[in-house]
């Protein structure tokens, strides 16, 4: 009888053991799969120095991982894994991966790390996480290389290590195991080395970002393989050669930056083919010839920028066909020809920007169709003629630089420049008077009109333009009072008004810029005393008030200009002593006091000024010597 029961037991325990084998996976087994998990998570957040898991706990409140902040579970937790995201982005995470045992997480899909203070290597054991479909690490502080062991992540789909401080070369072995991405983003790191030509087999990128690298060698023909890229940034590498054809077969690309590279020879011929091009930036690099006349075919463009390269030719007019561009930079290369007059059709056009090219002819004529123009350069060309009447109708305007060009005629006198920051002029043949209404909207922080022919009195709107920052109106025919025609301007930086005709006098508010450096009102009829506020500008490092009619003595308070390195007074009618106080200014390199009613001894002070290079006294009835050290 013990014999037959001892039988039965066994084949009873037998039958429990299929049984067991043949059944779903216990309450205890996904609840030790949980434990599992939840223990390697526990020890990495103890390594940290900070974080903001305080859900993180077994306290009896918290049952389970599944409902700590940044876990997401399966819906059906297996015996093999339980949590399938992991998503930290933001969560004040300061410390090292190293603690973390990424083979207690066989199931992890999602893994989200972003924006943290995460030091060290990324580690290795990442590449066992064989079910991983994205990986964020960006915004962190990773260093090292890429570890090999990522290309073992064949199920990537995004992949973003961005923004840390990489080294090292992106391994073929990457791209031969990564054909699912659609997103790859290395930007912002320290790699180095080529792209290899394997590039060409992730089939379905869409997004393929790295920028602000140390990348070179030439961008691989293979590149046009990715027939699906909507983005591509290449920006900001060491980037050489030319630009492969083969681009130009990325038909849905939206977004393609190559600038700041050292890319060479002509653009792409067909480059019109990229229909569905949003944004292009290839400026900042060493490409030369015409700007092909297919460009005209981006009908979805918005910004052009070429800028800073060598370019020749004309601008094709083809150009103004683009009537969704709201930028077009062509500057800093050698363009010639005219504006052509097609560029009048880019209805949306905001910003641009033609300087520093060899663009000759007039301004065309339908510039004021461009109602949202706001930054207008076209500086350091060849362009004549007077500007345009239609001028008038540009009310957005905030930056106008036509400066060193060959413009004449007058302003249209009802250009509206209230909103304008900017107005630069200088090195031209303009004749006429300034508008009446700059400055009004109280936005205009440049004011550089030097070295033209301008008449008239200075815009009666100025006197209280506290905006100003710089003020360059030097050798014109300006007529004014100085002291009536100007105002108090607590952001002035720098003002020239020197070979006009201005007359008046100096007034004591000049003491109240208390930002002012230079201060030139040479060679005028400006009279009166100099005013003892004038001591107060303490960041002024010239002034010059010579070749005017300024009669009474040197205020002793000029002494307190401590910054001062240019005291230019010469040609005018001041008279008394030279004050002792002047061999306080330490940085005085240049002091001309000649051709003045100077009377009495030479302060032995000026001999302590150390840096003083340039003393001149003649023409004064002035005695004693001084000696430059």
């Amino acid at each position: 009888m013990e014999t037959i029961h001892s039988h039965t037991c066994l084949s009873s325990l037998l039958l429990l053991f299929l049984f067991i084998l043949n059944s779903p996976p216990s309450a205890a087994t996904e609840a030790k799969t949980l434990a599992s998990e939840a223990q390697a998570l526990l020890k990495w957040k103890d390594s940290l120095q900070s974080h903001s898991l305080h859900s993180w706990t077994t306290s009896p409140n918290t049952t389970t991982p599944c409902n700590w902040v940044g876990i997401t579970c399966y819906n059906n937790i297996t015996s093999e894994a339980a949590i399938a995201e992991i998503n930290l982005s933001n969560a004040g995470l300061e410390g090292k991966l190293d603690s973390l045992d990424f083979s207690s997480l066989p199931g992890l899909v999602h893994f989200n790390l972003s924006m943290n203070s995460l030091y060290g290597t990324i580690p290795p054991t990442i590449g066992s996480l064989s079910q991983l479909a994205s990986l964020s690490l960006y915004h962190n502080q990773f260093s090292g290389s890429i570890p090999l062991s990522l290309a073992n992540l064949s199920l990537i789909t995004k992949l973003d290590l961005s923004t840390n401080n990489l080294t090292g070369e992106i391994s073929p072995r990457f791209l031969n195991s990564w054909t699912k991405l659609v997103s790859l983003e290395l930007q912002e790191n320290e790699l180095t080395g080529m792209i290899p030509s394997e590039i060409g087999l992730l089939s379905h990128l869409q997004i393929l970002r790295l920028f602000e690298n140390r990348l070179n060698g030439s961008i691989p023909p293979e590149i046009g393989n990715l027939k699906n890229l909507v983005e591509l940034g290449l920006y900001t590498n060491e980037f050489t050669g030319t630009i492969p054809a083969t681009m130009c077969n990325l038909t849905r690309l939206e977004l393609l930056y190559l600038y700041a590279n050292r890319l060479l020879g002509f653009i792409p011929k067909d480059m019109g083919n990229l229909i569905n091009l949003i944004e292009l930036d290839m400026s900042n690099n060493s490409l030369s010839g015409p700007i092909p006349s297919s460009l005209g075919n981006l009908k979805t463009l918005q910004v052009l920028v070429l800028q800073d390269n060598q370019i020749s030719g004309s601008i094709p007019p083809e150009i103004g066909s683009l009537q969704n561009v709201f930028e077009l930079n062509l500057a800093t290369n050698d363009l010639s020809g005219p504006i052509p007059s097609s560029l009048c059709n880019m209805s949306q056009l905001t910003y641009l920007l033609l300087f520093e090219n060899k663009i000759s002819g007039p301004i065309p004529q339908e510039i004021g169709t461009l109602q949202y123009l706001a930054m207008f350069v076209l500086n350091t060309n060849n362009l004549t003629g007077p500007i345009p009447l239609s001028f008038g109708n540009l009310t957005h305007l905030t930056d106008v630089r036509l400066f060193e060009n060959t413009f004449s005629g007058s302003l249209p006198q009802m250009v509206d420049l209230t909103y304008t920051s900017i107005l630069d002029l200088d090195d031209n043949h303009f004749t006429g008077q300034l508008p009446s209404r700059l400055c009004e909207g109280g936005s205009l922080q440049y004011l550089l009109v030097a070295n033209n022919h301008f008449t008239g009195p200075i815009p009666r709107s100025l006197r209280n333009c506290t905006s100003l920052i710089r003020v360059r109106m030097e050798r014109n025919q300006f007529l004014g009072n100085l002291s009536e025609d100007f105002g108090s301007y607590p952001h002035l930086d720098y003002v020239d008004l020197s070979f006009n005709r201005l007359s008046g006098e100096i007034s004591p508010k000049w003491g109240k810029c208390e930002k002012l450096t230079t201060l030139v009102v040479s060679h005028n009829r400006i009279t009166g005393t100099i005013p003892p506020e004038m001591g107060k500008l303490v960041k002024l490092e010239v002034l010059d008030l010579s070749s005017n009619l300024l009669v009474g003595g040197i205020p002793k308070e000029l002494g307190g200009m401590t910054s001062l390195g240019r005291m230019i007074l010469n040609n005018n009618r001041i008279s008394g002593g030279i004050p002792p106080e002047i061999g306080d200014l330490q940085y005085l390199e240049i002091l001309d006091l000649s051709e003045n009613n100077l009377t009495g001894s030479i302060p032995g002070q000026i001999g302590d000024c150390s840096r003083l290079q340039s003393l001149k006294l003649g023409q004064n009835d002035l005695n004693g010597k001084i000696h430059i050290r």
